[in-house]
């Protein structure tokens, strides 16, 4: 028996801080966001300093509220994820050393199946005697293995 309910994809990005180096689950492309944004924030205080056009003071106050949107947006959502996924039990989830870990509302019950097949048929047979030994027909590179390229092979019994 099997449940209704199945596990879905994750479809968050992960971020790893320097502080602790444990990994967290934020939105979805916010990786990319945030180094888009960094990459902004840094060229344009590259430029405050070389250029005296700008107005530093609004681009330290962008600098800094960048620093405000990525506290916001690097918060660990595995908790949330948690509760939004029906196959997990809520709060279920959290990553631990690394690993992510969640407490499933229902086992994971995989399909059993039994496959019968007339063995003759598929060329399955039983050998009578000694064992046969596999030969290369065609012996190309060397005399010890066949080849990749010489599928062709001759059963030959002792």
């Amino acid at each position: 028996m099997g449940s209704n309910v199945f596990l879905g994809s994750i479809v968050k990005d992960t971020y790893k801080p320097f502080s602790n180096n444990q990994f967290r689950m934020i939105d979805e492309g916010g990786f990319n966001i945030l180094d888009t944004n960094y990459n902004t924030a840094r060229t344009n205080l590259i430029d405050c300093e070389t250029d005296p056009s700008y107005n530093c003071a609004t681009v330290i106050n962008a600098a800094l509220g960048y620093n405000t949107v990525f506290d916001s947006d690097t918060i660990d959502q595995t908790t949330q994820w948690s509760l939004d996924e029906p196959a997990i039990l809520n709060y279920g989830a959290q990553i631990f050393s690394n690993e992510l870990s969640a407490i499933l509302q229902d086992p994971i019950a995989y399909p059993t199946f039994r496959l019968e097949i007339d063995v003759a048929e598929v060329g399955i047979f039983q050998t009578v005697g000694s064992k046969p030994v596999v030969t290369c027909e065609r012996m190309i590179l060397s005399p010890i293995s066949c080849p990749p390229m010489s599928r062709v092979f001759k059963l030959v019994s002792h």
